[in-house]
């Protein structure tokens, strides 16, 4: 399933999206011996409806570290703490922290995160693009793939064509043990973790497994 890919860098924009997204995958991938390392574009202290209280960045960032052991994943870094505010970074600044991360790490597979409502995502996702852009200098990735999130659905991005389904039943458990780590985020609805296990469970149903992830082929060099 890893097509011989080695190492695989997977860019987050929060300290729960690879998890909700792509856990699955990088559960299944580190399984089969691939060194994966995650970067968290953003973490901060956080104010949110569901914890009025806040949440601060030092229980953000030990959620995910504890979350990316559960996966198996080799190292994780962080690059900015403007959670929810990446907007006001320029993007110049974020597209050379993904291009320093790729050129110190070599990957051969860099999964992205799909634009959603979010302008967080938005500006992760296009600050990705930039940095891997196959004409410029440093080192370039054999594949890109652009993986959902569980509000993809409003504004987000056409997967009607060069769509890829990863079958994770073997690793959904793994994936809702990592996602159920975030305490400070699970709430009633899309993120929940029996969501995100129906959520799984009908991409399956699209690929004929029993839980699946659904990725964008953004480029792929075999």
């Amino acid at each position: 399933m890893s097509y011989g890919w080695e190492r695989v860098l997977v860019i987050a924009p929060h300290s729960d999206d690879m998890e909700l997204g792509c856990g699955g995958f990088v559960a299944r991938m580190c399984a089969e011996g691939v060194a994966v390392t995650e970067l968290i574009m953003a973490t901060g202290d956080l104010i949110q409806s569901h914890r009025p209280e806040g949440t601060p960045i030092s229980i953000r960032r030990e959620e995910a570290q504890r979350a990316a052991e559960f996966l198996g994943v080799k190292a994780v870094e962080f690059a900015f703490t403007e959670e929810s505010r990446l907007d006001t970074v320029p993007m110049a600044r974020g597209t050379a922290a993904i291009q320093t991360m790729i050129d110190d790490l070599r990957p051969d597979a860099v999964l992205v995160p799909l634009p959603s409502a979010h302008q967080d995502h938005r500006w992760v996702h296009d600050c990705a693009v930039s940095a891997l852009r196959p004409w410029r200098v440093g080192h370039s990735p054999t594949a890109i793939l652009g993986y959902e999130y569980p509000l993809l659905f409003w504004g987000g991005y056409d997967l009607t064509e060069q769509t890829l389904y990863v079958d994770i039943s073997q690793h959904m458990l793994t994936k809702i043990t990592a996602v159920n780590v975030y305490q400070s985020q699970l709430r009633p609805g899309p993120l929940s973790a029996s969501a995100v296990e129906v959520y799984c469970r009908q991409r399956g149903v699209e690929c004929g497994a029993e839980f699946a992830e659904r990725f964008k082929v953004i480029r792929m060099n075999v």
